[in-house]
């Protein structure tokens, strides 16, 4: 059963081959049933004897010829009138998640694209019955296609949006490329009513866009005393602070430089994020006039500012400030001056 299925399945598949062999066969019996029939040589002898006639070199030979000739002309023949298919374009979008940032790279598989034809992108926002293509075709490696996507704007948090891969023919670049041309000399981008017509859509996926997460980093600057300025013992430090994430605290640390130990003095309460700061500090002791110190803003985290909590209450309660040796871990230096006490 095996050899069977093995047969037809190649039957099935070369059937091209398989028609012509037959073809030529058929050349072959009907060019001698022909000859049987018309020639008053053949009808001498009895069908049997005629079909032995044909084992004789010179038959066989001629027969084989004519069989070859007949497989050639029909392969040929069945060739031309029914060419192979040309497979479908397979256009598929591979991004997986369900969810999206504002710009988001789009990753897709791609086989059998017609030359001259292009992958494009389009997203849809739910909202409002708009498509908006994406900036440039997709570039196709070993089969795999990715381009960066924009979905909606700042305020679309929480929104749906549709990605759509298409294929687009040469009038449909031409559609797509006119359109980006008026959006640029207009500066608006109001996207297009409808995925031009020419265009094919083969594969759709539904995001939602992610809330944009402002990466920005910490501004902490001391503007009050500058460096290399001479303080008394009283002073009040002054600064401004800017995008200090809300799992992150500002202190401000003095390190005397006769005793290199770092000495946490307060924690910056802060307002409003950008507002300014201004914190009372202690900056040694009547000894200490003369001698230089850091002033020192610091950005902690949680274990960071459990570290400088809890020394400034053992401090307390033994009254004794020997500082501690080094920043703990998760304390960052984000800006120093360098004074000399009065």
């Amino acid at each position: 059963m095996g050899i069977i299925r093995w047969i037809i399945q190649w039957i099935l598949e070369h059937g091209d081959f398989v028609g012509s062999v037959i073809a030529g066969a058929l050349i072959v019996i009907f060019k001698a049933m022909y000859q049987y029939w018309n020639d008053p040589a053949t009808k001498k002898v009895d069908f049997k004897q005629f079909i032995r006639s044909f084992s004789t070199p010179t038959s066989f030979r001629s027969s084989l010829l004519i069989f070859i000739l007949g497989v050639s002309v029909s392969f040929a023949a069945i060739t031309i009138v029914y060419p192979d298919p040309i497979p479908e374009p397979e256009i598929n979008i591979t991004y997986t998640s369900d969810t999206a940032n504002i710009t988001e790279n789009i990753t897709g598989t791609a086989e059998y694209i017609p030359t001259g034809d292009e992958i494009w992108i389009f997203v849809h926002p739910h909202t409002v019955n708009k498509y908006y293509p994406q900036r440039s075709s997709a570039v196709i490696q070993n089969g795999e296609w990715s381009l960066s996507a924009g979905i909606g704007s700042e305020s679309d948090a929480s929104k749906k949006f549709d990605i759509i891969a298409v294929l687009a023919d040469t009038k449909a670049q031409k559609e797509l490329n006119t359109y980006f041309e008026t959006c640029e000399e207009t500066g608006e981008w109001p996207g297009m009513d409808k995925v031009p017509d020419s265009a094919k859509e083969y594969d759709r996926v539904t995001v939602i866009r992610e809330p944009v997460t402002k990466n920005l980093d910490p501004e902490i600057q001391i503007t009050y005393p500058v460096n290399g300025a001479k303080v008394g013992i009283k002073e009040f430090i002054k600064g401004t602070q800017k995008n200090i994430p809300d799992d992150k605290a500002l202190w401000v640390v003095i390190f005397p430089y006769e005793s290199y130990n770092y000495h946490p003095v307060k924690e910056v309460n802060i307002q409003d994020d950008g507002s300014d700061f201004t914190v009372p500090i202690t900056i040694g002791t009547e000894e200490n006039s003369g001698e230089m110190f850091d002033i020192i803003a610091v950005l902690t985290d949680k274990d960071a500012q459990e570290v400088f909590t809890n020394y400034l209450e053992t401090a307390a309660e033994q009254q004794n400030w020997p500082g501690i040796s080094s920043l703990p871990e998760g304390a960052e230096e984000m800006y120093k001056v360098t004074v000399t006490r009065k």
